[in-house]
């Protein structure tokens, strides 16, 4: 431990020595200061109370302003993931189209290939 020398007005120590009792001087100093320093921290976080009070208030709203904002974007997911899914069927259909399109096309394709047909009685020629 630290010493520490003070003077104190002769009023006030009589006072002090008055209240201490049995108490050992010393002992009975440091508890008076002990008691002052917890007074004054606790001063401090009366002081501060309000100010983080407020802090919590705010992020309580601002958590329930983020709740609905996710809610909101949950909904917006689902939307866009159903629009992909019709998309996709979309796709799917253009595609069945697109082959039977491109069936028709070959068909279309080898007729007017072939040769033009020859009159029934020019058979034998080639």
């Amino acid at each position: 431990m630290i010493a520490i020398t003070i003077r104190l007005e002769p009023d006030r120590y009589s006072s002090i020595e008055d209240l201490r009792g049995d108490i050992p001087r010393a002992d009975f100093l440091r508890d008076i200061i002990d008691t002052y320093l917890q007074q004054s921290d606790s001063m401090g976080i009366a002081k501060d109370a309000p100010a983080y009070l407020n802090e919590i208030e705010q992020l309580k709203k601002q958590i329930q302003h983020s709740d609905t904002r996710i809610s909101d974007l949950q909904t917006r997911i689902s939307d866009l993931l159903s629009q992909i899914e019709s998309q996709k069927n979309q796709a799917r259909t253009l595609e069945q189209q697109l082959g039977f399109m491109q069936l028709e096309y070959q068909k279309l394709t080898d007729r007017l290939m072939l040769p033009a047909p020859k009159p029934w009685y020019q058979f034998w020629k080639k």
